[in-house]
């Protein structure tokens, strides 16, 4: 994935005997889902009973927010009421789409009278603007 999209979770934690306590679901640096989140994307949520579908958590993981580039995990960890917890992991590369820094030169269509402004946007958008005379002429 690149940085910046999103993921749909989907799945299922269940047990045979006891109930499911927690359920932890998140993007981290290693297999076994220790030393933090990733940009915070990680979620707790408690069902109490044998069976969570890990759609019902994915509205609040927010993969998005990753912004480093490299080989992540997601991680859930499942903890049953007689204190066992499970872990599972899938290993997955964030690839970097961040813009270079862009070269801006003069434009050479405009014409005595005129002036341009250009600012930043977001990732890989330039915002231009025109004007001829003090009133706008051109914009994005």
């Amino acid at each position: 994935m690149n940085m910046g999209e999103t993921c749909i979770v989907g799945g299922t934690v269940s047990s045979t005997k006891y109930n499911i306590a927690s359920v932890t679901a998140g993007v981290y640096r290693n297999a076994n889902g220790t030393g933090g989140a990733v940009n915070g994307v990680e979620a707790t949520r408690n069902p109490n009973s044998t069976y969570y579908n890990l759609s019902n958590i994915d509205s609040v993981l927010y993969f998005q927010n990753i912004k480093e580039a490299g080989t992540l995990y997601f991680v859930v960890k499942a903890s049953l009421t007689d204190g066992t917890t499970r872990t599972a992991s899938k290993q997955f590369t964030v690839r970097g789409n961040q813009c270079g820094q862009p070269t801006i030169s003069s434009p050479t269509n405009i014409a005595g009278g005129k002036r341009i402004g250009i600012k930043g946007g977001s990732a890989d958008t330039i915002y231009y603007t025109v004007w001829k005379d003090n009133v706008v002429v051109d914009r994005n």
